[in-house]
């Protein structure tokens, strides 16, 4: 399967729309990272984005950091409280 590194907005607007069914655990403390590790690495694929806050100036970089880093597998999505 060859990815494409774009798509236009045309063809985003054609995709069907998609959501979670699975469990969303909020990650708050140290003792869930193990668990999380090993569900994660269970996982055949793992789905993650990053939120940041956007600049709305062409070519500006934020200098804020990602303040989230969500992950999920296929029963359950990981949210980071930082």
């Amino acid at each position: 399967m060859i990815f494409r590194s774009t798509i236009s907005n045309e063809e985003a607007a054609q995709l069907p729309a998609a959501h979670f069914d699975g469990e969303i655990v909020i990650v708050d403390n140290d003792e869930q990272i193990e668990s999380v590790c090993k569900d994660l690495a269970a996982q055949r694929i793992i789905g993650f984005d990053t939120e940041t806050r956007p600049s709305f100036k062409a070519g500006q970089m934020n200098r804020w950091p990602c303040c989230n880093y969500p992950h999920t597998g296929a029963a359950t999505s990981y949210v980071y409280a930082a």
